[in-house]
């Protein structure tokens, strides 16, 4: 994978310049981009972007989970759908005994 260069467009530049002067030091470490209204951030190694992480398992997720190992596994994918079906009736009587 290649690596991020950040870089901001000289127009960019010069008007945060104008409103923010005390940012000179920052901006001028900052590499040109070609089109001066460009902008390009970067992140940091090992920092994930929002939303990319996966969701917690639900609590159906996890039952379901829980019941194939309690019945053996899945040894094949024509068992699947079998024991999908088995764990289903599973929680919803489990379900409505709450």
């Amino acid at each position: 994978m290649a690596k991020c260069k950040p870089c901001m467009g000289a127009a960019l530049k010069q008007l945060a310049l104008e409103h923010n002067p005390e940012l000179r030091d920052t901006i001028s470490g900052v590499g040109d981009c070609k089109n001066p209204l460009d902008i390009v951030f970067c992140l940091r190694e090992g920092v994930r972007q929002a939303g990319s992480g996966k969701r917690a398992p639900s609590e159906y997720n996890l039952f379901v989970s829980d019941c194939i190992k309690r019945h053996g596994g899945v040894k094949s994918f024509g068992e699947a759908g079998k024991m999908m079906k088995t764990c289903a009736v599973e929680w919803r009587a489990q379900k409505g005994k709450q």
